[in-house]
């Protein structure tokens, strides 16, 4: 048997195309999924208390390229104790003999995928003269959305971003300040930020608290709810047009219950925009909310490609089978 190739989080991370590189595999997943040739199954899982949860998420892509499977944990309340909330391994197999070739951090390749996946879901949807972002959450996703936002947004100038309170926000733009030239706006006022965005973004562990309110977002404005969209009940039936990744998960019994107002009309997935199937807003005063659950064949396509630029980089490890 061959070996098992094995990527540290650095490996990963060394090994991860350029940003319009993950660009094009999330367009290729996303229409992929719309198209139905991807077998991605909602994802499924154990739950422990508090909520936690534990899910499974394999996903078969089309012509060969690439089979996998993501094993994520989701721990909020680690936090508190100094630890990451998420962890995840992904599991590669060749897709025409089913051999094992890699495992690999998966915590690398989430972080990565949900930013691109939030880039190509705004050149779907997002008005392109925006000029101010939020980010609701200053924490690992949110450096990985700092990162994508300037390449989809060419005119942004101004990126707020909010903490539950302003010195943690102050202390992520200090850190962050260098690596973007827009300027970054702390604040602990989630209303001011909000108010002032054309394109907002709520990456927090915050899966019950409500934060976002209708009267608060422009006309124009695009939202993209990547915590638990469910608690958005102030918005989520009243806005112009609700785009996803994909429909599946929506109509399943673990999702549903997260939705205590109800699943809101979903006008389209983003793949169907992306195919020219769908528009991605039918004008400039619409407000448009994205819910982005995260599907596996993103994680799996992104994954793939690391593996194959790790074997060119000679990064990993072999393990005997």
């Amino acid at each position: 048997m061959p070996e098992i190739l094995w990527l540290t989080r650095d490996d990963v991370a060394d090994s991860l195309p350029p940003l319009p590189e993950q660009f094009r595999c999330m367009r290729e997943a996303l229409t992929w999924q719309s198209c139905g040739l991807a077998e991605t199954p909602a994802k499924f899982g154990v739950h422990p208390p508090e909520g936690r949860h534990v899910h499974a998420m394999p996903s078969l892509l089309p012509d060969g390229r690439g089979l996998g499977l993501k094993w994520l944990a989701y721990y909020p309340k680690n936090k508190a104790a100094g630890m990451p909330a998420i962890f995840g391994l992904i599991v590669l197999n060749d897709p025409r003999t089913g051999v094992p070739l890699a495992v690999m951090d998966g915590t690398v390749i989430t972080a990565a995928r949900t930013s691109a996946t939030t880039a190509v879901s705004l050149e779907a949807c997002a008005q392109r003269d925006a000029v101010v972002a939020a980010i609701v959450g200053p924490g690992i996703e949110a450096r990985w959305h700092l990162g994508v936002l300037p390449l989809v947004l060419p005119r942004l100038a101004r990126v707020w971003i909010v903490g539950r309170e302003a010195a943690q926000a102050e202390r992520f733009c200090v850190e962050m300040a260098a690596t973007v030239p827009q300027t970054l706006v702390p604040t602990g006022n989630r209303e001011e930020a909000v108010r002032d965005a054309d394109v907002v973004i709520t990456v927090t562990t915050a899966t019950t608290e409500r934060l976002l309110e209708l009267e608060w977002l422009k006309p124009g404005v695009t939202a993209v709810v990547l915590d638990n969209g469910g608690k958005e009940t102030s918005i989520l039936h009243a806005v112009d047009r609700v785009l996803v990744d994909d429909r599946k998960p929506f109509r399943e019994a673990e999702t549903l219950s997260r939705f205590p107002a109800g699943v809101p009309p979903i006008a389209a997935e983003i793949g169907e925009v992306l195919l020219g199937q769908a528009p991605g807003r039918a004008s400039d005063t619409e407000r448009v909310l994205v819910l982005n659950s995260g599907i596996a064949s993103c994680d799996v396509v992104l994954a793939a490609e690391v593996y194959e630029r790790a074997l060119r980089m000679r990064r990993g490890t072999r393990l005997p089978q």
